[in-house]
């Protein structure tokens, strides 16, 4: 390691460090310090000093925590810094505050204070440290504010995991899949602003357009709860329609079932069949029903969502009721008469 050469600010004194210190040693001291210090726990200074010291120990790591400006500092001093492409301006707050959240991986205190001493199980939640710096190499500009230059690989967001999705059920009639509907949902939830967690409501708002089918899913990105070490998670509504008393939907088309009697399966039956749109359509079958047999209404069953203006068809199917009681013989006789006298299968 050269010598430092040079006036200016003992950055190793600032920590209590040797010059000799490793990367551990350098995290260790700006730990303890950084936490003495924050302007959070000392809330009762009103002198300054503390946030004044605050300022010194995060300038300090910020130059000895990154190997190239460590290089240039122990070859040349402060003014080495100032040549390599540090701007001036001095050190702001702000730059300290941005250093504490990259290291404690959140932004200010957790909670807007310490607790019995610092965080549980001496360091981050997980019993490590969550980030600092990571190298970066020294880089002309800056960072933001006009602190040294330098930055860092990722910004504190990077370094948080996003936390799992919340899935969510929404039952629509199908009417809502039919016409378009608007749901409105107000959800409270957590948010991360100037280094504290605090609430506030919003309201989400889904479009269901005409067409749309069960399963489909809307996502809001990042409408979950925020922590200084989670990204908020998204929430995904799926559509499940609700049964409906007439019709099923299958694909585009809907299905009603009507129920005949047995004599007007065989020989014809007229009826009126209402869609889903409150209109009344006569229908005439003069063909034999079958069990199997389906009388289709063209163009009016369902929106098709991806050709607007289009729809799926109406089908029709059919209940049999057959005769309860026993066929006398001449009723039997007729019948086995008008089967086997001009009808083909």
């Amino acid at each position: 390691m050269s010598r430092r050469r040079g006036s200016g600010k003992d950055f190793y004194a600032a920590l209590g460090v040797a010059p000799t210190a490793d990367e551990n040693e350098i995290r260790k001291a700006y730990r303890k310090l950084a936490m003495k210090y924050h302007p959070d726990k000392n809330r009762a200074d009103t002198s300054g000093q503390s946030e004044k010291k605050f300022k010194e120990v995060s300038e300090a790591y910020e130059v000895l925590s990154d190997p190239k400006k460590r290089e240039l500092y122990d070859a040349y001093g402060e003014e080495g810094l100032e040549n390599g492409g540090a701007p001036g301006g001095g050190f702001s707050a702000q730059n300290a505050e941005d250093i504490f959240a990259q290291f404690f991986g959140g932004g200010g205190m957790p909670g807007g204070g310490f607790s019995g001493g610092g965080f549980p199980g001496g360091g981050m939640p997980g019993g490590g440290f969550g980030g600092g710096f990571h190298g970066g190499g020294f880089h002309g500009g800056g960072m933001p504010g006009g602190g040294f230059g330098g930055g860092f690989n990722e910004p504190p967001q990077k370094q948080r995991k996003k936390a799992p999705k919340i899935e969510q059920t929404l039952k629509v009639s199908l009417e809502e899949m039919f016409y378009g509907a608007q749901k409105n949902f107000s959800v409270t939830r957590k948010v991360i602003r100037n280094g504290r967690q605090e609430s506030v409501q919003e309201t989400l708002t889904i479009d269901i357009k005409p067409g749309w089918k069960s399963g489909t899913k809307l996502t809001f990105q990042e409408k979950g709860d925020e922590t200084p070490t989670t990204i908020a998670a998204d929430i995904v509504f799926t559509l499940e329609q609700k049964p409906h008393p007439h019709f099923e939907r299958e694909g585009n088309d809907l299905v009603r079932t009507m129920k005949v009697d047995l004599n007007e399966a065989l020989l014809g039956t007229s009826f009126s069949v209402y869609t889903l749109d409150g209109k009344a359509i006569p229908v005439t079958v003069d063909e034999i029903i079958s069990p199997t047999f389906v009388k289709v209404l063209p163009g009016e069953g369902m929106p098709v969502s991806k050709a607007p203006g289009s729809r799926g068809d109406m089908r029709i199917k059919f209940d049999i009721r057959f005769p309860k009681g026993p066929l006398t013989s001449a009723q039997k006789s007729a019948l086995r008469t008008a089967l086997e006298n001009g009808v083909q299968y």
